[in-house]
């Protein structure tokens, strides 16, 4: 049984094997999804002999085909490997006929997405696909979810949804790293900071603030976006202080919002307007 994966280590290394392929060009196909998610080791159980058109359909992973493994016995197709997966169209979640009871491909990645070991992932023949004997020796069994009305996929398709879905676990774990709580407080604190440069009304503030909170909570950022939203919210913030020092070095109000004090007209006692302070800078009425 596969270990549990601990600090740095990498997650499984994948085997495909291929139970009684009867096309040489699907082999070259399945050869080629391998190669597009770094897959390299290919085990070929009573196939047929792979010809020319195999490594047409191959395109530049002939090397896989050159380096594939051939046995005579379905058993020995699956020797050192710590856990294997079997695939089928067929389905039957009857309790007492488990042998065809699957899981999704996405249950699988969970299942084993810790851990680490050699992990085969088996497909079988183009018209029959895996005997019931064949999956009784596989750890579990995986269905891809298609239509009823034509479950069975091409064999090099089925290959290729399947590596997708164990790639794209590996490649969001490695590339798409969260952002942590206090980097999303830092990114919140930048918002508060503009408001308050932008003179954003103070009654609105509080349901701002927690709208912003929240967008930023499901959005789930990664790191790299954490980072570029920092950038383009810091600045017009930087831009809008050095512009306030500027006009307050010149002696002017950087702060054009009226309000008592400064500028704006009030009311005497019969209704006269007078005028507040005049503004540096501006033209009187």
């Amino acid at each position: 049984m596969v270990a549990r994966e601990q600090g740095g280590q990498s997650g499984p290394e994948y085997v495909v094997v291929l139970a009684g392929p009867k096309t040489p060009g699907n082999v070259g196909s399945v050869a080629r999804v391998m190669s597009n998610f770094e897959v390299r080791e290919l085990r070929l159980y009573d196939s047929v002999n792979l010809d020319d058109g195999a490594y047409q359909r191959a395109v530049h992973a002939g090397d896989i085909l050159d380096e594939a493994h051939h046995y005579k016995r379905f058993g020995n197709a699956l020797r050192g490997l710590d856990f294997t997966v079997g695939t089928t169209g067929i389905t039957n979640l009857r309790e007492k006929r488990h042998v065809r009871n699957p899981l999704t491909p996405k249950q699988l990645v969970e299942r084993i997405s810790g851990l680490r070991g050699r992990v085969g992932l088996v497909f079988g023949r183009e018209d029959y696909g895996l005997f019931n004997e064949e999956l009784a020796l596989c750890d579990v069994v995986v269905t891809i979810p298609t239509s009823k009305r034509y479950p069975v996929m091409n064999l090099s398709h089925a290959v290729a949804v399947m590596l997708y879905e164990l790639h794209r676990e590996r490649v969001i774990d490695k590339e798409a790293t969260v952002a942590s709580e206090h980097e999303r407080d830092l990114l919140l604190g930048v918002f508060r900071d503009l408001l308050d440069t932008t003179g954003y009304p103070k009654h609105k503030r509080l349901s701002t603030e927690v709208m912003i909170r929240r967008i930023l909570g499901r959005a789930t950022l990664s790191k790299w976006e954490f980072h570029t939203m920092m950038g383009v919210v810091k600045r017009p913030v930087k831009q809008l202080h050095r512009m306030e020092a500027t006009m307050r070095s010149a002696g002017m109000d950087p702060d054009p919002r009226p309000g008592p004090g400064k500028g704006s007209a009030k009311r005497g006692p019969k209704g006269t307007e007078r005028k507040g302070p005049k503004r540096t800078g501006r033209a009187s009425p």
